[in-house]
């Protein structure tokens, strides 16, 4: 069972870690990112012995202009 979750997002040539949070809610919503860049999410399970379980495969997104 989870313990939390580590959410990254790649882009713009760097990886970062944007959130990490505990508990069961499994939704993130990134308001840092400006059209028309695209970035690739990435989740990870961390569980209660510390490990991490394996990660989404990434899902890559592109905003829409306004």
């Amino acid at each position: 069972m989870a313990f939390g979750y580590l959410a990254f997002r790649t882009g713009d040539g760097a990886t970062n870690r944007l959130v990490s949070w505990q508990g069961t809610a499994a939704t993130f919503a990134d308001t840092t990112v400006q059209p028309p860049t695209t970035h690739a999410y990435a989740a990870l399970t961390w569980h209660l012995n510390g490990r991490l379980g394996a990660g989404s495969g990434p899902v890559r997104v592109t905003p829409p202009s306004s």
